[in-house]
């Protein structure tokens, strides 16, 4: 038997994933231009590896959202299978 409110709490989460992973892809997109900026502008080179270590760590981070986000969508697919999800923006 589905128990509604623990697949409630599972779309809730989920929806933070998804909130989460579009917030990273809104710096990722920042970070990239401002590394372009700066090869533009032929910047230091330790500058321009600080910025695209900033980059790394990002890709990284979303990376890891989108996994946790897909586990926790077919966790709550198996469980609340007839719920509807949002469009997932790692899916």
């Amino acid at each position: 038997m589905v128990n509604e409110t623990d697949c409630e709490h599972q779309l809730f989460g989920i929806k933070q994933d998804a909130d989460r992973y579009r917030q990273v892809e809104a710096g990722i997109a920042a970070t990239q231009k401002e590394l372009d900026r700066l090869t533009a502008m032929h910047a230091p080179a330790a500058e321009i590896a600080f910025v695209q270590g900033e980059l790394s760590d990002q890709l990284d981070q979303l990376e890891q959202i989108s996994r946790e986000g897909q586990a926790a969508v077919d966790e709550f697919r198996g469980e609340c299978g007839g719920h509807h999800l949002p469009v997932l923006p790692w899916e």
